[in-house]
């Protein structure tokens, strides 16, 4: 009797060391890929505050908040967004916890302390739009796939229940990766279609006047004005242009010339601004149709602005977000027949 109760004592302290260690594992989560999918937690504070971090340099900055960023033990580096108003930065953890999109960052998790919020995600390395076109232009081909992503991405928010806006769409939060894709960060502004206050949000010179008006409500075909903005300042209308093949393309007293590096081959060249023209003609036809001052005169919804970019007639109605957007029919649009 007596040798089975001190089996049964071992028994019980195997298991509570088994359930010790258990428990650790699971609180010292510290791989970026594991946090990422554990997003669909009910107190959003249980992942903030089970991270070892230290927060390094500032990497950005806004209105209301500062960007730092933060490394774990292991080297792991995240974005950390700071701010003092906690009930924004719980607002945007929350919506950008339940995305699930290549173009969006990772939410890895969020705690607030003393009345001001940090919030974890995904960081992005790289440089945004708006510092690359100090230094050089894009071709219409290159302008063509950031739009079908960004629409792509815009899409994907816009069919949610409820619908999400973007609101703050500007080349300062696109951000060019070094796979030549890009990435859109700083939900911010975002918010449910239903859920807005009147109040003015957005960026002028992107941002449509119903946004930039108290009292007036944003919607879809906001977020369809601000993308024909940003196309139109990303869309190269002088200067020097390189393409992301190696070629350079230039415009010199009124004549293109287009010098190929490492070589010279007269039906590539041929090709290439057949497909610039293609591009450039699709491009400036989304942007006379989307900067409309009127909002019942521009497209809609995103899947309107895809037809335009990609010469259907239709886009098929299908859940962005299960399919890889890299791969799609977007993001090599010259393949399709001019329009």
């Amino acid at each position: 009797m007596k040798k089975d109760m001190e089996d049964l004592e071992d028994m019980r302290s195997i298991v509570n060391v088994r359930n010790l260690e258990n428990m650790r594992n699971m609180v010292n989560v510290r791989n970026l890929e594991d946090m990422g999918n554990i997003v669909n937690v009910r107190n959003l504070e249980d992942m903030g505050k089970n991270m070892d971090y230290r927060l390094k340099h500032v990497i950005g900055e806004g209105a209301f908040s500062r960007v730092y960023l933060a490394e774990d033990r292991n080297g792991q580096q995240y974005a950390c967004k700071v701010s003092t108003e906690a009930g924004l930065l719980r607002w945007e953890a929350e919506i950008l916890g339940s995305l699930h999109h290549p173009l969006f960052p990772v939410y890895v998790g969020y705690e607030e302390n003393g009345g001001g919020g940090k919030l974890f995600m995904e960081y992005i390395p790289g440089r945004n739009l708006r510092e690359m076109m100090r230094v050089r232009k894009f071709s219409a081909r290159q302008t063509m796939r950031f739009a079908g992503e960004l629409a792509d991405g815009l899409r994907y928010l816009h069919e949610r229940q409820p619908v999400i806006l973007y609101r703050d769409l500007k080349p300062e939060n696109i951000m060019l990766c070094e796979n030549g894709h890009i990435r859109l960060i700083d939900l911010g502004c975002a918010c449910c279609q239903d859920a807005q206050g009147g109040a003015k949000t957005g960026t002028p010179g992107f941002a449509p006047q119903e946004q930039l008006v108290s009292g007036r409500t944003a919607g879809v075909y906001s977020d369809v004005y601000a993308l024909g903005k940003t196309v139109q300042s990303m869309l190269a209308e002088k200067g020097r242009c390189c393409d992301r093949e190696g070629e350079c393309v230039e415009k010199s007293y009124g004549r293109r010339r287009k010098r190929r590096m490492g070589g010279n081959c007269p039906n590539m060249k041929r090709k290439y601004f057949r497909e610039e023209r293609i591009c450039r003609r699709r491009l400036e036809r989304m942007i006379n149709f989307a900067v409309r001052d009127d909002f019942r005169q521009r497209p809609q919804d995103m899947a309107e602005v895809l037809c335009i970019l990609t010469g259907q007639k239709k886009v098929e109605k299908e859940v962005i977000c299960e399919k890889n957007i890299w791969e799609s029919h977007y993001k090599n649009p010259c393949s399709l027949p001019p329009i």
